[in-house]
């Protein structure tokens, strides 16, 4: 089976991009059901056993447990003319052996349509919702997982319509973005109101075509938050965010393609008492095909973030790269590491975190896939109590129509 198979249906696209069959990353090809009225409809369903020895993220003192997860997903469909129009709900349940405590129960759902108004006048509309678990000892629990006696939940919001003018395959085109989100904590309110923020985005990305294969583009983007309250004695965490960034996008020959762009980030708070960020930013994201059957990505991004916890902003760089090789036509396995290097500022902290995975699967049938991998990640910090090693064994079964 080909990594990059030809002619896939269009909906395919559509599932995989929302992240329908998340719980084992699957290469599920569905066929949609298709009604009279052209709703084409594809149901999932994710079966899956995981093990981890350190569920609190703790250095000491460390719980363990296996993990049943039951993730079911739909996704919907239709085409109208050159407009395209979807849906999607997933739902995750994990019941732990050893730990009521973290059972969790998350939802996932959205909206898309893209628009073809005309020949160079394109619109394209997302909304997303979430209703999610955030594990203990991640987040605002960070190096207090072992304290918690109940999960945080949090609720978000994410709107972006973006408007497109040129033809696809014009020589100079540009996009136009407008954005909104939020988040909200839905438990121990009186810690966590201090985190709920909505925020505005808006920018422009002008693209100009140096060949066939390749566009060079100028990016500018913004985004404006405000946090709901503010704890007393504290300054306020409001702030807005400047990317200013060049870059190209490609894809040659089906061997190589991806983005690059550079640029320089401003971080501005409300309060002067909090230190300003000005500096480098970048996001990178390559895709190599040496053959058909084996694929290499590498990614990697340096911004300034806000912090979950103390601190006026984090400095984040990410590497990661990954490889997924099929060995066979149905048995396949990926690789990857990712190493976050993470400097805060307006408190003394520094943490670096490595990750790796490996995993394999088995195509039982075009609608069926088992998967099983093992997760490590080690963490190490300038701050006690932050620093952590956990590994995760899984076994997946992921199908479709």
């Amino acid at each position: 089976m080909a990594i990059h198979a030809k002619s896939l249906p269009t909906l395919l696209g559509v599932v995989t991009a929302l992240g329908i069959c998340s719980t084992a990353n699957a290469k599920v090809e569905p066929q949609p059901y298709v009604t009279g009225s052209g709703l084409a409809v594809v149901p999932t369903l994710g079966l899956g056993y995981r093990y981890d020895d350190n569920l609190g993220l703790t250095d000491t003192d460390t719980e363990s447990s296996g993990i049943f997860v039951f993730e079911p997903g739909i996704a919907l469909m239709a085409e109208r003319g050159l407009n395209q129009y979807s849906a999607y709900y997933n739902l995750k349940v994990g019941e732990y052996f050893d730990s009521s405590i973290d059972d969790y129960v998350d939802h996932l759902a959205g909206l898309n349509a893209k628009l073809d108004l005309a020949t160079r006048h394109r619109l394209t509309f997302d909304y997303k919702f979430a209703h999610q678990h955030e594990g203990r000892g991640s987040g605002i629990s960070e190096g207090l997982g072992g304290l918690l006696e109940e999960l945080l939940y949090y609720r978000t919001n994410d709107l972006a319509a973006v408007y497109s003018f040129g033809a696809q395959g014009a020589q100079g085109r540009f996009d136009l973005s407008l954005g909104w989100g939020d988040k909200e904590y839905t438990e121990l309110e009186e810690t966590t109101q201090f985190r709920n923020w909505d925020e505005l985005r808006y920018g422009a990305k002008l693209f100009y075509r140096v060949s066939s294969a390749t566009e060079a583009f100028f990016e500018i983007k913004r985004l404006e938050r405000e946090y709901d309250v503010t704890a007393d004695g504290e300054a306020t965490r409001d702030n807005d965010d400047t990317f200013y960034y060049v870059g190209a996008l490609w894809d040659i020959t089906g061997k190589t393609s991806g983005e690059a762009k550079l640029g320089y980030e401003t971080k501005k708070y409300d309060a002067s008492s909090r230190e300003d960020f000005d500096g480098f930013s970048w996001e990178v994201a390559l895709t190599y095909l040496p053959v058909d059957y084996s694929q290499f990505t590498f990614t990697t991004s340096n911004a300034a973030k806000d912090p979950d916890q103390l601190g006026d902003y984090i400095e984040e760089a990410l590497y990661r790269l990954e490889w997924e090789h099929y060995w066979l036509e149905r048995f396949s396995s990926r690789a990857a590491y990712a190493y976050t290097d993470e400097s805060y500022t307006g408190i003394d902290r520094d943490d670096e975190t490595d990750r790796f995975e490996l995993s394999f699967a088995y195509d039982f049938r075009r609608w069926l896939e088992f998967r099983a991998g093992w997760e490590w990640q080690e963490k190490s910090s300038s701050v006690s109590g932050i620093g952590y090693d956990q590994n995760v064994y899984y076994f997946t079964l992921t199908g479709t129509l």
